[in-house]
C-alpha cells in the first residue's frame, strides 16, 4: 500500500543533512569569523553578512551557479531557519553582494576560512607519517 499526504511548506525539506550541519554550524560559533568580512554595502533587508552566509548555504546544497538559490535554496524554509536565516535572499542579491567584493574583503574571508579550518580541522594535527589519511 502506498501511503500519498501533504505536508506544509514550513516543515518539508530536500536538505535534512544540510540542515543538521548548519544547525550545529551555527550552535557551535564556527561561522563567526565570518564576521570578520567587512563589505562595504547597506542593508535594505539582508545584511551583507546573511548574504554571504546565503551563498554557503547554496554551495553546500549543490548549487552549479548562483541562480540555483532562487529554486533550490530559497523555497526551503527548514533549511534557511537551520542557518538562522527566517527568509535566503533572492540571488541577484547575494550576486551584488559577491560584486562588491574588494580585494580586502577577499583576504579578510580567505583569513576567515583559515581561521575557521584551523580551529575544527583535524588536518594539521594528523600524523602522516604514522598512517595514511582516509577521507
Amino acid at each position: 500500500m502506498i501511503e500519498c499526504s501533504l505536508v506544509s511548506r514550513e516543515r518539508q525539506t530536500a536538505f535534512g543533512g544540510l540542515c543538521v550541519l548548519g544547525h550545529h554550524l551555527i550552535e557551535e560559533g564556527i561561522l563567526e569569523p565570518l564576521r570578520g568580512v567587512k563589505i562595504e554595502q547597506k542593508t535594505v533587508v539582508h545584511s551583507p553578512r546573511q548574504k554571504l552566509t546565503d551563498a554557503l548555504m547554496s554551495i553546500l546544497a549543490g548549487c552549479k551557479t548562483l541562480y540555483e538559490t532562487n529554486v533550490r535554496v530559497r523555497p526551503d524554509l527548514p533549511l534557511g531557519r537551520a542557518f538562522e536565516r527566517e527568509r535566503v535572499a533572492e540571488q541577484s542579491t547575494i550576486q551584488r553582494t559577491l560584486d562588491a567584493f574588494t580585494q580586502e574583503n577577499v583576504h579578510q574571508l580567505r583569513e576567515a576560512v583559515e581561521r575557521i579550518a584551523r580551529t575544527h580541522s583535524k588536518l594539521p594535527q594528523h600524523s602522516y607519517e604514522r598512517e595514511m589519511l582516509v577521507v
